[in-house]
């Protein structure tokens, strides 16, 4: 034969599978020993060179005659052989969407019934030409990175199976790293499942330290999850209460269940208290229980925002729409008091953002550059703390008759609006005026001959009131556009100190003004 012949005749024995057609069409006609015979002639050799152009073609040709045999005649290969045969076909096409797994290969090839047609040196063969360890290592790095925990699992689960099996045992060394670790891992399946919800899908990146704890343990412990373990367990949770370690982490991992089944906004909740603030503590973790007892998610968001709003000090428009909502919640669950409003010192806290916004809404009267979203966050705010009646007891009577002057929310945009349109001075002026003194809490120090001359930004003295001041704040009399005529006096409204001392719960000073709410 000449050498081109015999490069079509090799060229026709790799792509055309006919050989294999007539086995797979003829097999239940023939017996048990010529059906395996027919099957086993066309195995690919174990030997083969990896550079043989031709090997793929005939060991997917190979392995789906196994297939197809078992499936015309169930006597003519096991299921063992099957299963193996099935997973080497998706290691060796690499075209699934899904990485491949072999754990049924693995516990299948410790069948002696597998050597004959599946013989190890071509398993072996098989997985080193399609780099299955290489790309398990990186697939496995990639999970574990990623948090997720089932796509993991569906690859490790039955490794603790194979282990000590005689023919799977050195191939499970060679093709699956870090085995030890893997098979050691005994997650809750439920929970990580309920991981691959929608819910968790935002916030898989800042929840990671939580999420760690049920994955395997990297701490080389071979414990059933990284939580069991210790130290590691704690990485990026910083270190909870020594005498009850693994109790408060088995809480977090059920809270953080019942928050996805309540919704983001409660695993917003469960990130502020536990993740955001570096550390965990019984005590964090009983305020968010008493707000997942609500199972309403949209009190948990409030929540979350307000303990942000604490923590990471925002501007003065995030504070108080944070401070508004949480108080409102607060008012409506007195359950919630003692983790949030005792807790964050809300007696003192709230009057304290509602006074420097105020402040800061003067400013910008006297600066031309009315904040009309800042000034509903005042009256919002206002509002909620008129209605916390709980709170009261704590302020002086003025304080409370301030927040019942604040106008309404269509008061003052109609002022507002006002303020775009008119040109008169004297009429801008008494706009201002009213926005000052009704929202901005502000008395005015200039007389009626003097605001002629005065300019805009000398119209009026930032000084909101106080709740531990005794002096009253003063309101505007008759029209909103009149000028109030106070005589230029000494400011007789004074801010308290304690406004700007750092909250301190436990400072002599404090104690005599605030108790707990009840």
């Amino acid at each position: 034969m000449r050498p081109n012949s015999r490069r079509r005749a090799a060229h026709r024995k790799g792509e055309l599978y006919v050989r294999e057609a007539a086995i797979v069409t003829f097999i239940s006609l023939l017996s048990y020993e010529q059906a395996r015979g027919q099957v086993f002639s066309i195995r690919p050799s174990p030997v083969t060179d990896l550079s043989d152009l031709f090997f793929d073609h005939r060991l997917s040709a190979y392995l789906q005659c196994i297939i197809l045999s078992a499936h015309l005649n169930p006597n003519v290969c096991s299921e063992y052989e099957v299963t193996v045969a099935k997973e080497l076909l998706g290691v060796a096409a690499g075209t699934t969407k899904v990485f491949p797994s072999i754990l049924g290969l693995l516990q299948a090839i410790g069948k002696e019934e597998c050597e004959a047609l599946l013989p190890l040196a071509l398993v072996k063969k098989v997985l080193e030409k399609s780099h299955y360890r290489t790309n398990l290592i990186r697939e496995l790095e990639t999970l574990r990175r990623r948090r997720k925990w089932f796509e993991a699992y569906k690859l490790a689960h039955d490794l603790r199976n194979v282990i000590g099996l005689p023919r799977a045992d050195r191939l499970l060394r060679d093709s699956f790293p870090q085995y030890p670790m893997w098979a050691a891992w005994r997650p809750n399946v439920r929970r990580i499942i309920s991981w691959e919800g929608v819910h968790l899908a935002p916030y898989r990146s800042q929840l990671g330290p939580v999420l760690d704890l049920e994955g395997p343990d990297t701490t080389g412990q071979q414990r059933g999850t990284l939580r069991i373990s210790s130290p590691g367990a704690f990485a990026g949770l910083g270190r909870p209460e020594f005498s009850s370690d693994r109790h408060i982490l088995d809480r977090l991992l059920d809270d953080l269940d019942t928050c996805l089944s309540i919704g983001p906004g409660t695993v917003e909740l469960l990130i502020a208290l536990c993740i955001e603030s570096n550390g965990i503590s019984s005590r964090a973790l009983e305020q968010l229980e008493s707000a997942l007892e609500l199972r309403h998610d949209q009190s948990s968001q409030a929540l979350a925002n307000l303990t942000r709003s604490i923590s990471s000090k925002p501007n003065s428009t995030i504070n108080t729409w944070a401070f508004s909502s949480a108080i409102l919640i607060l008012t409506a669950h007195p359950q919630l008091r003692k983790g949030y409003g005792a807790m964050y010192d809300i007696t003192r806290r709230g009057p304290t953002v509602l006074s420097t916004a105020q402040r800061q809404f003067c400013q910008s009267l006297a600066e031309i550059r009315v904040n009309d979203r800042l000034a509903e966050g005042i009256l919002a705010l206002g509002t909620a703390l008129l209605n916390a009646h709980w709170l009261h007891e704590h302020w002086q009577p003025a304080y409370v008759d301030m927040l019942s002057t604040l106008p309404t929310e269509q008061e003052t945009r109609s002022m507002l609006n006002l303020l775009e349109q008119i040109t008169s001075t004297t009429t801008r002026l008494g706009a201002l005026d009213f926005l000052a003194i009704r929202v901005g809490g502000t008395l005015l120090l200039r007389t009626t001959s003097s605001a002629s001359t005065s300019t805009v930004s000398s119209a009026f003295t930032e000084l909101p009131a106080t709740p531990f001041s005794s002096a009253s704040s003063s309101s505007s009399a008759g029209s909103p556009f009149s000028i109030t005529s106070t005589p230029p006096t000494p400011i007789v409204i004074t801010e308290d100190p304690i406004w700007y001392a750092k909250p301190d719960i436990e400072r002599e000073t404090s104690v005599d003004c605030f108790e707990d709410p009840p």
